[in-house]
C-alpha cells in the first residue's frame, strides 16, 4: 500500500515498530484487502446487455468455483435485498449494474449507504432491536406476493442473523435475553444459530418460504467455520436440515433450560416443504480462506514459510490463544488460521474475542514472535479490531506496572477473569484499529517466527 491513509489498518504505522510487527501487519492487511465485498463483487458479477454473469467464484478457493448466468429480460420485476455487515459494500457495487431493471430494493446493515433505488436501512447487532423488527417486516413487505416472473437477488452475510429479525411469538426482550445468555455461556455461533432458526419466521429457509413462487438468486458471504450456509445468517434462503430437536439438544448442551418456561418460547420447525427452494440458487461467494490464502502469498512474499494450519478454529478464545503459541515455532516461518472463538462472560469489562485470544497468549510470547488475532468485519465487540501479542509488549508491562514477570502474569489474568482485554491493550499498546471494514468472514490468527 502506498501512505497510511491508504492502509485498512488505520494505526499500522504507530504499531509496526519492530520489523516482525510490520511484516505481521502486512500479512494482515493483504488479508483485509482480498476480502472486501466491494472487490470480490467488481470480480464476480458483470453483466454484458440483459446477462448478468456470476463467474468463478470463490476465486483461488479449494472450495470449487460456480458459474450462474441470469437474463434479466425473463423477469418482468426485480427486486434487491442485502443482509449483514457486507450488505451496504455488496449494494454500492451491484445497484449499477442493475439500477435499469430493479423495481425495488432494501438493504440492511449496521451501517447506512447512498444509494439512487434502493432504501438503507441501519440495524443494531450483535443484539437485536425494534429498528432490526421493523426493518425485517418492510423487506418481508416487499416480498410478499410474488409470482414466478419475479426475480429476487439477495446478498447474504454475517450479522444477517441479528438483522433480519421476526420472531414467531417470542417478544424482543426475550430474544435480547437468550442471545445474552447464549453469549455468556460460550455457545458456538452454529449451535445459537439452530435455536434461532427454529424461534424465526425468516430464517431457516423462511425468507425463500416468503419469496416463493418468484425466483431468487442469493450471493453469500460466509462468517462461519466451515462455510455451512445454513448457518450464514442463519440462513433465510437455505433449505434447514436441523430439526426442533436439535435446537432442544443445543438449549441442553448448554445449560439454559430457564428459556423453556417463557411465556411464549415455543421453538417452531423450519420450512420443509422442498417446493419453496426450487427456484433459489444460494452461491458461497466469499469465504475465510479467500483472506488466508491472500495472507498465505504475503507471508510468502516477505520471504517465510508459510503454513494454511485451520480455516475453521473453533473454542473459547483463552485456550485457544494459549494454544496457538504454546510450541516455539521453526525460524522465518509464518502459521495462518481462521476461525471464530467465543468468550465465557465471567467479568463485567470491555473487550473482545480476538482482543481476549491475543491477551491470553502474551504471557507465553517468546523473543522474536508474535502473534496477530483480527475480526474481519473491524469489529472485536469494541472499536478494535483485534490485538497483537509479543515480547515487546509484555516488556513493556513490566517496568509499567511491576517489576517481574509474576506479577505481569497476575494483572493479565485479572483482566482475563475480568473480560476487558479491551481496557489491557488500550493502556499498554497491541490495539488494531480498522474501523467497520464492510467485510465480514470470520477471524484472522497470524503467528510467525523472524
Amino acid at each position: 500500500m502506498g501512505n497510511m491513509a491508504d492502509r485498512i489498518i488505520k494505526n499500522f504505522d504507530v504499531l509496526a515498530t519492530t520489523p516482525l510487527r510490520r511484516d505481521g501487519l502486512e500479512i494482515l492487511e493483504a488479508g483485509y484487502e482480498a476480502v472486501m465485498p466491494a472487490k470480490v463483487i467488481s470480480e464476480t458479477v458483470t453483466r454484458n446487455g440483459d446477462i448478468l454473469n456470476i463467474k468463478d467464484v470463490p476465486p483461488g478457493s479449494m472450495a470449487g468455483s460456480v458459474d450462474e448466468t441470469i437474463n434479466l429480460a425473463d423477469f418482468e420485476r426485480v427486486f434487491f435485498v442485502a443482509v449483514g455487515k457486507c450488505a451496504v459494500a455488496v449494494a454500492t457495487v451491484l445497484e449499477p449494474l442493475i439500477a435499469d431493471k430493479l423495481t425495488a430494493g432494501i438493504v440492511l446493515d449496521v451501517v447506512s449507504g447512498n444509494f439512487t433505488k434502493i432504501k438503507s436501512l441501519v440495524g443494531t447487532h450483535p443484539l437485536v432491536s425494534e429498528q432490526n423488527v421493523t426493518a425485517t417486516k418492510e423487506i418481508v413487505a416487499m416480498l410478499t406476493g410474488l409470482t414466478e416472473k419475479d426475480l429476487v437477488l439477495i446478498s447474504v452475510s454475517g450479522g444477517g442473523s441479528a438483522l433480519l429479525t421476526m420472531p414467531f411469538a417470542l417478544t424482543l426482550d426475550q430474544i435480547k435475553e437468550l442471545t445474552e445468555l447464549a453469549f455468556s455461556k460460550g455457545t458456538t455461533i452454529e449451535d445459537l444459530n439452530i435455536v434461532r432458526r427454529h424461534l424465526s419466521q425468516v430464517k431457516g429457509g423462511g425468507l425463500a418460504k416468503i419469496i416463493y413462487p418468484a425466483h431468487a438468486v442469493a450471493l453469500i458471504f460466509s462468517d462461519v467455520p466451515g462455510n455451512e450456509l445454513s448457518s450464514v445468517a442463519s440462513g433465510p434462503t437455505v433449505f434447514d436440515k436441523t430439526m426442533v430437536a436439535d435446537a432442544q439438544a443445543v438449549i441442553a448442551k448448554y445449560g439454559v433450560f430457564d428459556v423453556l418456561s417463557w411465556p411464549g418460547f415455543e421453538l417452531t420447525e423450519t420450512p420443509k416443504d422442498e417446493k419453496y427452494f426450487k427456484n433459489v440458487k444460494n452461491i458461497l461467494l466469499l469465504t475465510n480462506e479467500t483472506g488466508l490464502l491472500a495472507m498465505k502469498a504475503k507471508a510468502e512474499a516477505l520471504g517465510y514459510a508459510a503454513f494454511l494450519e485451520d480455516e475453521a478454529i473453533q473454542g473459547v478464545a483463552g485456550e485457544v490463544g494459549w494454544n496457538l503459541v504454546k510450541t516455539s515455532l521453526p525460524d522465518k516461518s509464518c502459521f495462518i488460521y481462521g476461525g471464530e472463538t467465543t468468550v465465557e462472560v465471567k467479568g463485567e469489562g470491555k473487550g473482545g474475542r480476538c482482543q481476549e485470544l491475543a491477551l491470553s497468549a502474551l504471557v507465553g510470547m517468546r523473543e522474536g514472535e508474535l502473534l496477530i488475532s483480527a475480526t474481519s468485519d473491524g469489529w472485536d465487540n469494541t472499536e478494535a479490531s483485534g490485538a497483537l501479542a509479543d515480547r515487546d509488549l509484555l516488556n513493556s508491562v513490566i517496568p509499567a506496572e511491576a517489576g517481574i514477570l509474576s506479577d505481569v502474569e497476575k494483572i493479565i489474568n485479572e483482566h482475563l477473569a475480568n473480560n476487558s482485554s479491551y481496557d489491557f491493550f488500550q493502556k499498554f499498546g497491541g490495539q488494531i484499529v480498522t474501523g467497520r471494514t464492510g467485510a465480514n468472514v470470520s477471524d484472522f490468527y497470524i503467528v510467525i517466527k523472524k
